[in-house]
């Protein structure tokens, strides 16, 4: 579904990823981990245009993404959310989430500026659609709330609403769970396999181990930029260079509470 051939990522003479390949295969929950400094959002970056390629190819599908727009390629079908709560503080709950409706909906500026009927009517299945997607997060109660009067969990349920408003056939999650309480991480683990039965791919960026190892079919290691190993959990769990990146010594990784 996603592949990513020889790719590379310099920025002046520092070495972001180099020469990585490995693919994203439909259906899959798929996560990548290493440690800090790996190269782990810059591949997220690359994949949604937020920064170009210094060489090999992204391909989604049968589409190169790298001459494509990050509005583009969220129009091909791949949404994300950042590792940094990215919200409008000033915007409800439901209205952010009608925002990423956004790409559903397409007319033209006379329409936009003028109201005209049909502008009415993508704002209303926009709403309605925000509504049942707030539902399906867990903050159909908290719809009308200013994003800022959300808890940082809740904030970050709404990121997740926000992208699943466009469509995604792909969803890029950048530590989906950084910062929440151990019930708060089992709730997100609860929805990303929602997410996954509703035919949506899940490609995910996370620290935690356990919830890692318990949640994916696959799992791809970065370590300096390179990839270290690629495979199903367990096997990735006592690969000798994933001991040695994360540990710095013998053992198996790991995974425990």
């Amino acid at each position: 579904m996603l592949t990513f051939s020889g790719v590379s990522k310099y920025f002046g003479g520092m070495k972001a990823v180099s020469d990585v390949s490995f693919g994203i295969e439909q259906g899959a929950i798929h996560a990548l981990i290493g440690p800090n400094g790996a190269g782990k959002t810059t591949l997220f970056n690359l994949a949604t245009g937020l920064v170009r390629l210094s060489g090999g190819q992204v391909l989604f599908g049968e589409h190169p993404l790298a001459s494509l727009e990050p509005h583009q390629i969220c129009r091909l079908g791949i949404a994300r959310t950042f590792q940094n709560i990215r919200l409008f503080r000033g915007m409800t709950a439901i209205e952010t989430v009608a925002v990423g409706t956004n790409t559903r909906f397409h007319y033209d500026i006379f329409t936009a500026m003028l109201a005209l009927p049909r502008k009415r009517r993508n704002e209303k299945k926009a709403f309605d659609k925000a509504e049942e997607i707030l539902d399906f997060v867990g903050l159909k109660k908290k719809s009308n709330y200013l994003c800022y009067e959300l808890s940082y969990g809740e904030q970050r349920l709404l990121e997740i609403a926000r992208a699943l408003a466009t469509g995604p056939k792909l969803l890029l999650l950048d530590e989906p769970t950084a910062g929440m309480t151990e019930t708060e991480t089992e709730n997100v683990s609860d929805l990303i396999k929602s997410i996954s039965q509703k035919g949506i791919t899940v490609f995910f960026i996370e620290h935690d181990m356990r919830f890692v190892m318990g949640l994916s079919s696959k799992v791809t290691v970065l370590n300096f930029g390179t990839l270290i190993a690629n495979g199903p959990p367990q096997e990735v769990q006592n690969n000798e260079a994933v001991i040695q990146a994360y540990l710095g010594r013998g053992g198996a990784l790991n995974v425990g509470g």
